[in-house]
């Protein structure tokens, strides 16, 4: 869905593969608006406010500046999937380059936004964090230093140390691996346009952002975007993981030895 008044599209992507921070980078950018989560479950609160006033507030007025879609008011008919269709379009219909955070989880609850991205021939940004292991530990740290986001500048976190457990870890990473898998299918079977971004690429050089800028064509200053999100987990992964020994261990016989380096 791409016009004069700018691209429509969905980022497609999972927990913790960094895109708040990729969704905050777009909407960073010129003519282009980019909101975070709009099919979250109604009964889970907004990261259970794991971050400070400051943060929450910077959220809440730049990334989730839309409401959420059982929060909004439709008119017309409100049962699904009618009133997802309505919410897509009314969003959809709002000036610019627009766009929002699909997680793989969303598709599960709301299916028929996938057929709505289908019919549309929606561009869609599949973000991809490659380390699987980082995923992990990432999440785990988010409850280790009850912080899940942090802007530039604040107060750095205490994040300590956690500990994995070598046997789910292994399924996990696979679980991890084969819905990107699943999603990357998806995106085949049904032919949309698509590119896909690593997240380890894009924090590595800013300017690998220039792919995504052209694929949504959006106009943006010769600087590399930025993000006032600031990076949580900072660290060796020998540093980081408590029982590394054990860990390494268990993933040097798998396929997932590489991503110890």
């Amino acid at each position: 869905m791409t016009n004069s008044c700018g691209t429509k599209f969905v980022v497609l992507t999972a927990q913790r593969s960094g895109s708040t921070w990729f969704i905050d980078i777009l909407n960073n950018c010129a003519d282009a608006t980019a909101y975070t989560e709009l099919f979250l479950p109604r009964k889970k609160p907004r990261d259970q406010r794991l971050m400070s006033w400051k943060t929450a507030e910077y959220l809440d007025k730049n990334l989730r500046a839309y409401p959420l879609f059982w929060e909004a008011p439709l008119s017309g008919l409100t049962m699904r999937p009618f009133s997802v269709v309505t919410y897509l379009n009314e969003l959809y219909r709002r000036p610019g380059t627009v766009g929002f955070k699909l997680m793989y989880s969303n598709l599960l609850l709301y299916p028929e936004v996938w057929a709505y991205i289908a019919l549309h021939r929606l561009p869609v940004v599949h973000l991809v964090r490659r380390n699987h292991l980082d995923v992990v530990i990432s999440e785990q740290m988010r409850w280790t230093s009850q912080t899940v986001h942090r802007l530039v500048g604040e107060p750095e976190v205490a994040q300590g140390q956690v500990e994995l457990n070598p046997t789910d870890l292994v399924k996990l990473m696979r679980r991890l691996r084969r819905n990107i898998n699943v999603a990357r299918l998806l995106l085949h079977v049904c032919k949309l346009p698509h590119i896909e971004v690593a997240y380890e690429a894009l924090a590595q050089d800013p300017h690998n952002f220039d792919v995504v800028c052209e694929f949504l064509s959006i106009n943006r200053e010769r600087r590399a975007p930025q993000s006032k999100l600031a990076k949580l987990v900072k660290g060796n992964r020998s540093e980081i993981i408590r029982n590394y020994d054990e860990v390494r261990s268990a993933l040097m016989a798998t396929e997932f030895a590489s991503l110890l380096d």
